[in-house]
């Protein structure tokens, strides 16, 4: 009986051009500010009619309404997201790993660790093909 050694493959990192992460995560978060603002505008519209709605004392106008509308709420969702992007997102890079037996390709974010991916976007028949995901706004 001969013993076979089973060949055991690390994790491989790839990491992606730093210039096209920086202006990605720049874009996104642009993005999210914009929709910010947005989300703050109508959340306030909706408050004026959600008061209005009380003041009127008819009940059946507070039907409309399961919560009071939150400006602030949407301003702590977004910075939320926004830091996410900052302090995630922005540390991207993609694993190339063995998925039954063909290499795959996942990106995984923050402070992940590389050799035990647990989580991540994908997974990706090709390294290029993830990193298009990702820079095409992909998380």
């Amino acid at each position: 009986m001969t013993d076979l050694a089973l060949a055991v493959r690390e994790n491989i990192r790839h990491d992606l051009d730093p210039r096209r992460v920086r202006a990605q995560i720049q874009s996104k978060i642009q993005e999210l500010r914009a929709h910010q603002t947005r989300g703050v505008n109508r959340t306030r519209l909706n408050l004026k009619d959600y008061e209005r709605s009380l003041a009127s004392g008819n009940p059946s106008h507070l039907q409309e309404w399961s919560t009071k509308p939150d400006p602030e709420g949407v301003v702590r969702y977004y910075e939320c997201a926004i830091q996410r992007e900052a302090e995630e997102y922005a540390r991207v890079r993609v694993i190339e790993l063995l998925l039954d037996g063909e290499p795959r390709f996942i990106l995984v974010y923050g402070d992940a660790c590389d050799a035990t991916v647990t989580q991540g976007t994908g997974p990706f028949k090709t390294l290029d093909e993830a990193q298009q995901w990702f820079f095409n706004g992909g998380r």
